[in-house]
């Protein structure tokens, strides 16, 4: 069908014949958008939007298909992708298009990611080279075994009719209730889709900077005090019938602690095929060093084969277990512990697997609970395995998920030998998710999480004929 005759009239726009029946309801709605936002003529066959691009010829040829299809769809849409989580290097690879990381591991396929983020998937696309390059194209609900990929998305989701209404704190709850579920997210209306579909969940709590959220048992009016934990915030469900909330009460002053709450920690790599081993006078100044000089509150050790034999010869008893000959170990007496553990982080070099061990600390003179994760990254390759950049990288981001799993929004300690510079993407990604970095040398470093403790003193110990010298900070709550 033509659209118009071949006089110059203004008319409404009608799909060329050749049109799918998808690209017509397109082509119509455009049109009346066209013509009712500005100025439709038509001359000669042709007709063209006086405010816009739409564009359609005589015989059903479309001569800007791919601007009317889907980019001038898009053009409408206006993304904040420095919010949006789990981009990749922080790449952006277009209008509402990002390379998406953690792809298979937690979002499965595009549809998946953008519904995180509130919005349609609209394009999808197998990454080359973590870069924005496209290997070959995907559709929104296509599954693939690889850590990224780029993923386009639309308008947001519509809210349908009979939706959970929610209201918010000014901040974080002091008392958030028991914990019903958790995911990886950044996004409010994410928290709110999981939370909806929960009948446990009366709230959650969403910490964007821990890229988490956390859904609760309990129910709140808006009155309830909060404190102040970052960028946290509890959201609970309420009325949708626009009733006025209670202005929050402000959080009363802390209560004060039961003593000081100084925590002092150390990360060291006792070098125990050659100190304990080939060399076992070695060990003993090591052990020796461990209790007479070091003197730490806990203390992440690495290449530890026996933590037995460290605790008989300094009284540090295990509060986690030792994996990959790595865990943590503490004063006697000092400390209540609740969970720990230790987990794959899928990082194998040439010498095995690479775990993270953990402990949660009660730490008794100020009564403040925390956790301390301790870990020692690859550094060969060799035996059908290869260390690399990449590889560490790797065992960052799942080390991190399992941080955040375990931990929530508590306060963190990370001890280890990473093998990498601080430069490397895998240090950085603990830099970028919410922690700071209290003192390295060479390869090994304390972390810790930005909003929970201030920086103390810090120092280097003496090797004591380890290969590598002890690292130590006072941090407090």
């Amino acid at each position: 069908q033509a659209c118009c005759n071949s006089s110059s009239r203004d008319t409404t726009v009608a799909p060329p014949a050749a049109m799918t029946p998808l690209l017509a309801r397109v082509a119509i709605a455009l049109g009346v958008a066209a013509s009712a936002a500005g100025h439709v003529a038509c001359s000669s066959g042709s007709c063209t939007a006086t405010d816009g691009n739409l564009l359609l010829q005589r015989q059903g040829s479309v001569t800007q298909a791919g601007s009317l299809a889907t980019e001038g769809i898009q053009s409408t849409i206006a993304c904040d992708e420095a919010s949006w989580p789990d981009k990749d290097h922080g790449l952006v690879c277009g209008e509402c298009k990002v390379l998406v990381d953690r792809f298979s591991s937690v979002y499965k396929t595009c549809s998946g990611y953008c519904e995180a983020v509130g919005r349609s998937c609209v394009g999808a696309w197998e990454e080359s080279g973590d870069t924005c390059a496209v290997k070959h194209d995907m559709t929104c609900d296509e599954t693939i075994e690889s850590s990224d990929a780029i993923c386009e998305c639309g308008a947001k989701l519509s809210v349908s009719e009979g939706s959970t209404c929610y209201g918010e704190l000014t901040h974080l709850a002091v008392e958030e209730g028991s914990g019903v579920g958790q995911f990886v997210t950044q996004s409010a209306d994410e928290c709110k889709r999981q939370c909806s579909d929960n009948d446990q969940c009366k709230s959650f709590s969403l910490c964007p900077q821990w890229n988490g959220c956390w859904m609760k048992d309990r129910s709140f009016t808006g009155g309830e005090p909060s404190r102040v934990l970052g960028e946290c915030k509890t959201y609970y469900k309420t009325s949708c019938d626009g009733a006025a909330v209670p202005a929050p009460v402000p959080a009363p002053a802390p209560r004060p602690t039961r003593g000081s709450g100084k925590v002092k920690i150390a990360s060291y790599n006792i070098y125990w095929w050659n100190a304990f081993g080939q060399n076992a006078w070695k060990g003993v100044h090591i052990t020796d060093n461990i209790k007479d000089s070091l003197r730490a509150d806990v203390l992440g050790l690495q290449e530890c084969d026996n933590p037995g034999l460290i605790r008989d010869r300094t009284g540090y008893i295990e509060v986690s277990p030792f994996a990959g000959a790595q865990g943590v170990v503490a004063k006697p007496g000092l400390f209540t512990v609740g969970d720990s553990g230790k987990r794959d982080i899928e990082a194998t070099g040439k010498w095995g697997p690479r775990y993270v061990t953990w402990a949660q600390l009660t730490h008794e003179p100020s009564g403040r609970t925390f956790w301390h994760f301790n870990t020692h990254w690859c550094v060969h390759s060799g035996n059908g395995q290869t260390c690399s950049a990449d590889k560490r990288h790797t065992g960052a981001k799942n080390m991190l998920n399992i941080i955040r799993e375990k931990a929530g929004n508590a306060p963190v300690i990370i001890t280890g030998d990473f093998n990498a510079a601080m430069g490397e993407p895998g240090p950085r990604h603990f830099l970028q998710n919410g922690f700071s970095l209290a003192i390295t040398h060479w390869v090994d470093a304390i972390f810790y999480s930005t909003d929970h403790w201030q920086l103390g003193q810090t120092s280097l110990g003496d090797a004591a004929h380890s290969d590598h010298r002890p690292i130590i900070a006072e941090l407090e709550f």
